[in-house]
């Protein structure tokens, strides 16, 4: 299971995956926010988002469960 759950983090780009869900991400020095909402931070280095104003956070997994 742990080999899937790596091959999804990466090979599925979380930005393709809020643009598809028709978000915008707009780039602000080293991580984006989504123009949709300000409070959600996606940060490429780490690979994960945080959306502060819902006290959530993780990776593209995450995100898939959550949209």
């Amino acid at each position: 299971m742990k080999e899937v759950t790596q091959r999804i983090r990466n090979e599925i780009s979380i930005l393709d995956y809020l643009q598809e869900k028709g978000f915008h991400p707009i780039k602000e020095g080293h991580y984006y926010r989504l123009k949709e909402h300000s409070s959600f931070v996606y940060t490429p280095r780490k690979e994960l988002w945080d959306w502060n104003s819902r006290g959530l956070r993780g990776s593209i997994i995450d995100l898939y469960m959550l949209l």
